[in-house]
């Protein structure tokens, strides 16, 4: 049974499952890096508690468990009773089995050690054979509490009992889940990398701008576009990604040419909305957006977007243990009701 949490990482997807989890019946330890304000994210945390008491969001009894049972913290050993700990640092393999070579030195044996990675399966960050069974993936969405979906990924070596306590606390805090093997991991992105794919080809075929194929698919496929999709993701967690989902795959050459391009893009500074510029400029006002010929070449533009969707989405529903109505719900909880790629491909 799970009653101590740990999440590592004051990211914006860490911050986000402390805040989601806070108000479920566990008690946290939120460990945050070196480089991390730790004084301003502990008055945070005081004021917003303080502020749902004065509000009436939470009951005095909450807050004191919030007070009591909380650590919040830069040391590693602070989790040493924890019976889960989900790891959001940052999207490096490296980095992320490092960290769970210490967590598998100081957390108990019984502690399952899950990544919130999106791209980076479990099996690479198994510390050791003693820790194997009690190793997965648990992918969130951001933001949390808007997204109502999380992929359980197990490894070869996940044991039933460990997929069965992740799915009881799933369970326990509301949320839809799938449950996938390495072949399907973080199905959900890699269904929608071949439509980012193809609509990175129609714009250096020359047929159109980012802007104006962005324009497009806002309009005809989905909420928001691929492109500014990259930007605020960031570009070295893309191309990361990407790296990771098309590895060793017969197909792995088709992805080169957006690869190369983030890469290019990368090494100039422009990772996306953070630093300013990624695929768009933000020092300056879009003003363009409808940069695309007429409507006989945007529905052929649109065609071509859906059919590498349904391509992509056939083939990862053709994988075994698929479940199509379940896969379209959790891709309906990523974009939104009114999706028009899901509500009319599915």
């Amino acid at each position: 049974m799970l009653n101590i949490i740990g999440i590592i990482g004051e990211g914006k997807m860490g911050t986000n499952l402390f805040y989601y989890l806070l108000d479920k019946p566990y008690s946290l330890t939120w460990i945050c890096s070196r480089k991390a304000d730790i004084e301003k994210i502990r008055r945070t945390f005081n004021k917003k508690c303080k502020r749902m008491l004065e509000n009436g969001v939470a009951s005095p009894l909450q807050y004191t468990h919030w007070m009591d049972e909380t650590i919040i913290s830069m040391e590693l050993q602070d989790l040493e009773k924890s019976n889960l700990v989900i790891e959001a640092i940052p999207e490096d393999a490296d980095l992320k089995k490092d960290l769970f070579r210490k967590l598998d030195e100081m957390v108990p044996k019984e502690c399952i050690l899950v990544s919130n990675s999106s791209s980076i399966i479990p099996s690479l960050l198994i510390p050791g054979p003693q820790r194997a069974e009690k190793v997965a993936g648990l992918h969130f969405f951001y933001p949390v509490a808007l997204k109502n979906i999380t992929e359980i990924i197990q490894s070869p070596l996940t044991s039933q009992e460990t997929v069965e306590t992740l799915t009881a606390f799933l369970q326990s805090t509301g949320r839809n889940f799938l449950v996938q093997d390495e072949n399907s991991a973080f199905l959900l992105n890699r269904i929608f990398l071949g439509l980012q794919n193809e609509a990175f080809r129609i714009v250096m075929e020359g047929k159109v701008t980012f802007a104006g194929i962005d324009a497009m698919i806002r309009k005809n496929l989905l909420p928001t576009g691929i492109f500014d999709i990259f930007d605020a993701v960031g570009l070295e967690v893309m191309l990361s990604s990407i790296r990771n989902y098309v590895r060793n795959t017969p197909d792995e050459s088709d992805y080169h040419p957006l690869m190369d391009f983030l890469g290019s893009r990368i090494s100039e500074g422009k990772l996306g909305v953070k630093s300013g510029a990624g695929f768009y400029d933000y020092s300056s006002a879009r003003k363009s957006e409808q940069l695309f010929p007429g409507p006989l070449q945007e529905k052929q533009i649109t065609e071509r977007l859906k059919a590498a969707f349904v391509v992509s989405k056939d083939y990862f529903l053709s994988l075994p243990g698929q479940d199509p109505e379940k896969i379209k719900i959790a891709l309906i909880e990523c974009l939104g009701d009114d999706c028009k790629l899901v509500s009319d491909l599915f």
